[in-house]
């Protein structure tokens, strides 16, 4: 067929032509930046990301015009051409990857812009990729000089902690504390004290509720609030650290140890400290988190009976965390009960055998430390016929003693030479 021969199509196929090219619905669509700059993209893609492009295309005096945006620089033009090619409208999970990394290459004040301009055209799966991002206050607050109010409001509103907020509050007060919180956010003239004593849930705060709960968004958010105090403490004088561990939640724990002033060490109305419930409660990888504070106390004492975290874990037998615990520096592993009993006295009584074994490989350990009856671990083991014990304790005193006669015989032979 050559070039000018006229093609011939049937009325309904003309009709259909007609019909696409009329409603601007074509295979690429052009935009041009209020720079001047055009990027040609995929039609279908940008109506369905955009009511407003759709408009506007669907508007235009010819079908293959530039669709001109007066308010949106190349720059911003270029990265919304990026999201709509790059992502499905179900995809805000996906993109905000692509946000982070925006961030990271250029800057709050680019990504503000951003926002901006999809506010402008209405793209609320770009808005929610961005605001998904902004998880602590200072993520939220460093938005407020860059975003006209109404903006910064659907920022604050939709960020990721308030939202979780909003979804779990039910009653009057509840929602009260909500509105004060987000009251401090958009307008920025206050502190945030209210949430440390005001009553959440029974006489659980909102860090201690969200804490022992695991609400991972609400904690990241209310830690960064001006005013808040990270060691608040309930009816029970339990910290939020201690609801962290209470409720098995490593990541909200990592939150908490994190946080400016957080005291690893706070004792509840038990005077138990953290690291005693993580090691009651068999969290070893809490346990693992809390020996990496510089600050925590590996012997700290609690109420009951004067047990350290080494003695709880002896005596239930928990022989990966005693492993633990004596791997941690200063932990004293003679250390007494109020009956002068040690971990090994416990371990023995129990015969937790591969706790024991840890405890007689345990540079400096005490065989021969007496509780206040008198009796020491051996007594007990004998009392209890634990043989495994004895065994172990005669296998390390025949190694210390042959170690001794090569110690004693080199320092003789170093006399000899003398």
């Amino acid at each position: 067929m050559s070039i000018g021969r006229r093609i011939h199509t049937s009325p309904e196929l003309r009709y259909l032509v007609l019909s696409v090219v009329a409603s601007g619905i074509v295979g690429a669509v052009k935009l041009r930046s209020n720079d001047g700059v055009v990027h040609v993209i995929n039609t279908s893609a940008a109506i369905e990301h955009s009511d407003v492009l759709k408009s506007m295309i669907h508007d235009r005096h010819e079908w293959d015009s530039p669709v001109t945006l007066t308010n949106i620089s190349n720059a911003d033009l270029l990265r919304i051409v990026n999201f709509i090619e790059s992502f499905a409208v179900h995809e805000v999970d996906r993109a905000i990857e692509w946000v982070q990394d925006m961030v990271r290459t250029d800057g709050l004040e680019a990504q503000c812009r951003l926002f901006t301009a999809a506010s402008f055209l209405g793209m609320h799966p770009l808005k929610m990729a961005i605001v998904s991002t902004k998880r602590t206050w200072g993520d939220i607050v460093a938005l407020r000089r860059f975003l006209h109010a109404a903006a910064f409001w659907f920022v604050v509103n939709s960020a990721p902690g308030i939202e979780r907020l909003r979804h779990v509050a039910h009653t009057d007060e509840q929602h009260w504390i909500v509105k004060e919180i987000q009251d401090v956010l958009v307008l920025g003239r206050r502190e945030a004290r209210f949430v440390n004593n005001a009553a959440w849930h029974g006489r659980e705060t909102l860090l201690h509720w969200s804490a022992v709960h695991g609400e991972h968004p609400i904690v990241e958010l209310l830690l960064g609030a001006p005013g808040i105090d990270v060691n608040a403490r309930d009816s029970c004088l339990k910290t939020p650290l201690h609801s962290a561990i209470c409720g098995g939640h490593g990541d909200i724990v990592e939150l908490l140890l994190r946080a400016p002033g957080v005291d690893v060490n706070a004792q509840d109305d038990d005077q138990s400290a953290p690291l005693h419930w993580a090691v009651v409660l068999g969290h070893i990888d809490i346990v693992e988190m809390l020996l990496r504070s510089p600050a925590i106390d590996v012997n700290a004492r609690g109420e009951h009976h004067l047990w350290t975290p080494l003695l709880l874990a002896a005596t239930a037998g928990n022989a990966p965390i005693v492993e633990v615990l004596l791997k941690a520096p200063g932990v004293d592993a003679n250390a007494r009960d109020d009956t002068d009993a040690t971990p090994l006295h416990w371990a023995v009584l129990w015969q937790h055998t591969d706790v024991v074994r840890l405890l007689v490989d345990f540079p400096g350990i005490n065989l021969d430390a007496a509780d206040e009856t008198r009796l020491t671990a051996i007594d007990v083991a004998r009392m209890h016929n634990y043989r495994e014990f004895l065994d172990l304790v005669n296998a390390r005193r025949t190694t210390e003693d042959s170690a001794n006669n090569v110690e004693d015989g080199e320092d003789a032979r170093a006399a000899f030479d003398e």
